[in-house]
């Protein structure tokens, strides 16, 4: 699978604290160039305008850090920490790709992608997640795919029109009384030319696919090797050239082809509930149901061999994102927004930053954004932004989405929203933004459980 990435500039009369500057000087970000091609320009001394696009030429020149959320790849050209397509980067260079943690012929990643493809671990329920790519110049074989609960669909625009649109209800459960059955989708990821599926209740489950329209049968993983019932996927990701999927009751297994999997973790009191992957690295995040209870996170290269490391605060965390611009991943605990550096085992707390609320995270061109609404009067709408991870800003968008999602083939923002009325019942639209700011939307007609997140992928 392949991660490319567009630079772009945002309003900065949308955003609170915005000076003169629209870049970083001397940073180098994505662009397109003449013809379409995929390349890069440098941010000026006073960082007033970007350079003229430079295009590296055939087979490189696109970039890390947008688009995609787990994993963080390039397309020949570019890596985390700022680099020109084709040229040098800050964790090395090449001539036409470069990379921070890995390399391919003809692609690059940002501590995640493989010959084979790249990541689009990490998505969570709240969170999101981009598919990748290396070694083109083209959007065009991109789609996005959104899942959860019973329902999977695939776009090409941004959420603005869907394809494949399946409904899947379990044959004892088809009114959703308890709000879990058996075919339940809980996570999903793309790579080696593959989106895969994963839920369950009783039993951990997977579906595969090469186009996202068409899936294999649902499978279950009875028992998952010895373990009791309840051990379901939670969510998945792709790196190092395998899907690592993690869940109930401490699962966490691997497969290099997405259909046969092995799990040698051992039996937690624990639940994973998502994961991503990025700087070379697997992370999880979820709940202890123990007692008292020992909230962690764990760490792995190649989903076999696991470390335990403490949470941000003792906190359980549902949503967790990598950055390969900023070389770290970010997980919401509580109203805490952690941070989790490449190369370290220690979550710290991003200072200044409010995440009490937030409903999801996603990337675009090395800019995290984070989206949300307080629970508490006046229940105000929230968008928190930051380019490097240090310096946060915050606007107020028209609306709030669940699962935000940056689709790069599209160039638009994407989520769901729902607007409860009087019962408790819900009417979810599908949204589409092309800032995040202002958003349009679309009813369902189906009246069932939503999509919760989005991956993004490549066509084979």
């Amino acid at each position: 699978m392949r991660q490319l990435a567009l630079s772009a500039v945002v309003m900065c009369a949308f955003w609170v604290g915005c000076s003169n500057q629209v870049c970083v000087p001397g940073k180098s970000e994505a662009c397109t160039g003449p013809a379409g091609c995929l390349g890069g320009q440098q941010c000026s001394a006073d960082g007033t305008a970007f350079g003229a696009c430079q295009c590296s030429g055939a087979g490189g020149g696109s970039a890390t850090g947008g688009g995609s959320t787990a994993g963080g790849s390039t397309a020949g050209g570019s890596t985390a920490g700022g680099s020109t397509a084709g040229g040098s980067t800050a964790g090395g260079s090449t001539a036409g790709g470069s990379t921070a943690g890995g390399s391919t012929a003809g692609g690059s990643t940002a501590g995640g992608s493989t010959a084979g493809g790249s990541t689009a671990g990490g998505s969570t329920a709240g969170g999101s997640t981009a598919g990748g790519a290396a070694g083109g110049s083209s959007t065009a074989n991109l789609v996005t795919l959104g899942v959860g609960g019973d329902r999977r669909y695939r776009t090409t625009d941004g959420n603005v029109t869907i394809q494949g649109n399946v409904q899947d209800l379990a044959p004892n459960d088809a009114d959703w009384s308890d709000g879990h059955t058996d075919t339940m989708i809980r996570g999903a990821c793309a790579g080696a030319g593959k989106f895969v599926t994963v839920g369950g209740q009783g039993d951990a489950t997977f579906r595969s696919s090469t186009d996202g329209l068409t899936w294999t049968s649902l499978v279950t993983l009875n028992g998952m090797m010895g373990r009791p019932r309840a051990s379901w996927f939670g969510d998945c990701a792709f790196g190092n050239g395998r899907f690592v999927a993690a869940g109930g009751n401490g699962a966490r297994c691997f497969s290099t082809d997405a259909l046969t999997w092995q799990c040698p973790a051992p039996y937690q009191a624990f639940h994973h509930r998502a994961l991503a992957f990025g700087g070379g690295r697997f992370v999880t995040v979820g709940n202890s149901y123990a007692n008292p209870a020992a909230h962690t996170s764990s760490v792995s290269t190649d989903g076999a061999s696991w470390v335990e490391i403490p949470s941000l605060l003792n906190r359980e965390a549902n949503t967790i994102l990598y950055v390969a611009a900023h070389q770290r991943f970010y997980a919401v605990f509580g109203a805490s927004l952690g941070q989790l550096r490449d190369g370290e085992t220690q979550w710290t707390q991003v200072a200044g930053v409010d995440a009490s609320g937030v409903s999801g995270m996603t990337v675009k061109a090395g800019t995290v954004y984070l989206m949300g609404q307080r629970a508490m009067a006046p229940y105000a709408r929230f968008l928190t932004r930051s380019s490097d991870g240090t310096t946060w800003t915050t606007a107020v968008p028209g609306a709030n989405v669940e699962g935000l999602h940056y689709d790069l083939r599209s160039d638009r923002f994407m989520g769901l929203r729902r607007q409860y009325q009087a019962g408790g019942v819900s009417t979810p639209y599908r949204a589409s933004s092309a800032d995040a700011m202002t958003w349009t939307e679309v009813a369902e007609t189906m009246a069932v459980h939503g999509v919760s997140q989005f991956v993004t992928g490549e066509l084979p």
